[in-house]
């Protein structure tokens, strides 16, 4: 029977920056020092507040704020540089950032669609890169919780309505915070978007196909045969929405609190600065809770700031043109990417493909949003073997099998294969098929791990074209 794949393909001008220029009227954020109280720094605000709100930036049940963040509320005709700068001075504030949104592409997204099709009973699963199967045969004890905080996940997608976590002490829409964590009904993951100025809502659907991609390089599952299957299935994925700087430290601490071990954060590297004073204490915060964050390097084609103990332990990658692609031999950096000394890992990020708009699309992409989730769900799954290992110790297990590429791609790309085979055998079988009056060619992988040898079909050639299956056999 005729199986169809349908492609669609996405094509965004890459702008400089993620984030806007300039940034967004009426709208600051405010840390108020321990002993002080904001109803005493108002009235020294020489501009009119129109609201002050405080949303708590802990999202545990009784945990204490010695110092509290407020959202402030201006009107968007006042200069809100000069409002920031003014409230600098005042004695008793601790910080003030200024907020940013999201800089949207320059060009409308254009689609197109491929439609191909095999006249065999073998279903293709796009996968993130062959290479990248080996990853899969690492034996797992545990469940890994990846945050990914992006623009949104298309949750009820069929490759990803299984790997979405599921928050067990909410009762989903009774209109309840039944687990106390401050935020109603955050059943499905939670969006964060203006949620320092009052906004924020339970349902985090994806405003763009960014999220969802990246949501299904890390954790796609593989059970249906069809479609995308991501670098660790195995694992959960708390969906996190963030539309603007201000959101970014409430996404990271809400992914912290809610258990996860590895943060995605998919929105360039180059573009976060000692100007975001709150993105620099949500990220100290993880680091101390022994979470692992991996950031995009940025698609600028630039050296980032050449400054490691700005984010000291982030793990920032940047990409490569990938294995068995048009460039032979050992891949090198993509020339869009950024680099420098600050970037831990390099993984491909050319053409890559992953979870479409709809259950029976892929998108394709090219940039560093799609090399940090390949990384995030390499360590995951590390992860997952042996839950009891420090983030340190996750890192250093995957830098003990990188493969150094060019300069400024940190300890370089990280040999899955060779990783893989540190914890399992895999030997490679090819096997002819006659398919009526076509033949094609199976490579099936027997994965031998504590004596027990399982079988995988992993690539399928057929009228010249190479297919990705991973179906055990």
């Amino acid at each position: 029977m005729l199986k169809k794949i349908v492609l669609t393909f996405f094509f965004l001008s890459i702008s400089r920056s993620l984030f806007a220029i300039e940034p967004i009227p009426g709208r600051l954020l405010i840390k108020v020092k321990l002993g002080y109280k904001i109803e005493s720094i108002v009235p020294q605000i020489q501009y009119k507040v129109v609201e002050y709100i405080y949303r708590r930036a802990s999202f545990k049940n009784n945990a204490p704020e010695t110092e509290k963040t407020y959202g402030l509320i201006f009107s968007e005709a006042e200069d809100i540089r000069a409002i920031s700068e003014s409230i600098k001075k005042i004695s008793g504030v601790k910080w003030v950032s200024l907020d940013y949104k999201i800089d949207e592409p320059s060009q409308p997204i254009k689609t197109a669609q491929i439609v191909s099709g095999l006249d065999t009973p073998i279903n293709a699963v796009y996968i993130p890169d062959t290479e990248h199967r080996y990853i899969r045969y690492i034996p797992i004890q545990q469940e890994i919780l990846v945050a990914v905080i992006d623009q949104g996940i298309k949750y009820d997608h069929r490759d990803l309505k299984d790997a979405i976590f599921k928050n067990s002490a909410e009762i989903p829409n009774n209109g309840i915070d039944d687990d106390g964590n401050g935020l109603v009904d955050d059943y499905m993951g939670y969006d964060f978007t203006q949620y320092a100025f009052g906004g924020g809502s339970n349902d985090p659907t994806p405003s763009s196909p960014h999220g969802t991609m990246v949501a299904g390089l890390i954790g796609a599952k593989k059970d249906d045969k069809l479609g995308i299957c991501g670098v660790n299935p195995n694992c959960k994925i708390l969906n996190v929405k963030w539309n603007s700087v201000a959101d970014i430290s409430y996404c990271i601490r809400y992914a912290v609190d809610m258990g996860a071990k590895v943060i995605n954060c998919s929105f360039g590297f180059a573009n976060i600065d000692t100007e975001f004073p709150d993105f620099r204490e949500s990220y100290a915060y993880a680091i101390e809770k022994g979470c692992i964050v991996v950031v995009s390097a940025g698609n600028n084609g630039v050296q980032v700031n050449d400054n490691p103990q700005r984010f000291p332990n982030m793990t920032v990658v940047t990409s490569h043109t990938g294995l068995e692609r048009q460039v032979p031999g050992e891949p090198v950096r993509y020339g869009g990417a950024n680099y420098g000394p600050e970037v831990s890992f390099a993984s491909y990020g050319v053409n890559v493909y992953s979870t479409g708009v709809d259950e029976w699309s892929a998108n394709e992409g090219t940039g560093t949003s799609y090399s940090a989730p390949i990384v995030a769900g390499i360590l995951s799954r590390i992860w997952a073997n042996n839950p009891s290992l420090t983030r340190q110790q996750v890192l250093d297990k995957a830098i003990q099998y990188t493969v150094p590429l060019d300069s400024g791609t940190g300890h370089g790309r990280i040999d899955s294969e060779a990783l893989a085979k540190s914890y399992v055998t895999v030997q490679t079988k090819k096997v002819n098929l006659n398919l009526g009056n076509k033949r094609g060619l199976l490579e099936v992988d027997y994965v031998t791990s504590n004596g027990v040898t399982r079988r995988f079909a992993e690539s399928f050639y057929f009228s010249g074209r190479k297919y990705s299956i991973h179906r055990e056999l």
